[in-house]
């Protein structure tokens, strides 16, 4: 069930979900009307959106229960914005925007999301996808508000999930036909 329909179904019934705790969502940001409405309808659940890729070895921003509360009632466009990203990276995580020629970008310019930490990997049986000084290519177009903040993002995927490289074969057949988000 989509949060859309969920949301749907608890003003319709005008019922609650007393034993959930914790919602957990990733992959990308949630639609703003959708998130703001799901936080008004559930106050009581910890919501946490973790956005990250097989090669980051899970999650490189998490946008915590606090920061879900804080913006759904604040005021302050600074706070409140925090709904239209995936979250900060963990303390272990740099991030940085990039143009198409791999120079960083000032913040509030769109660009490509490189990470680096600990936990990226970006190596494959027959090739590395890491760049000089361990930065990992996300192929995720973006935008990243102020140093301070952190907050990437995503605005859409670069080229296709499952790109025609010859270590993607077994992805693509494990997974079935390839697609593009």
């Amino acid at each position: 069930m989509s949060a859309q329909a969920g949301g749907e179904v608890l003003r319709a019934d005008g019922g609650d979900l007393p034993s959930l705790r914790h919602l957990s969502y990733g992959g990308g940001r949630m639609p703003r009307p959708i998130i703001e409405q799901t936080l008004r309808l559930l106050p009581e659940v910890d919501f946490v959106n973790g956005y990250g890729l097989t090669e980051t070895t899970s999650s490189i921003a998490v946008l915590s229960p606090q920061d879900h509360r804080d913006a759904v009632t604040s005021t302050d466009p600074r706070v409140s914005r925090r709904l239209d990203s995936v979250g900060r990276p963990p303390p272990a995580v740099e991030i940085v925007v990039r143009d198409s020629d791999g120079a960083p970008v000032p913040a509030g310019s769109p660009g490509e999301l490189w990470v680096r930490g600990p936990q990226v990997s970006g190596e494959y049986a027959h090739a590395s996808q890491t760049e000089e000084g361990g930065w990992f290519r996300t192929l995720d177009a973006t935008v990243v508000t102020a140093a301070d903040d952190a907050l990437p993002t995503p605005l859409r995927h670069l080229q296709p999930v499952l790109a025609p490289r010859d270590h993607d074969v077994e992805a693509a057949w494990a997974g079935g036909a390839a697609t593009t988000r």
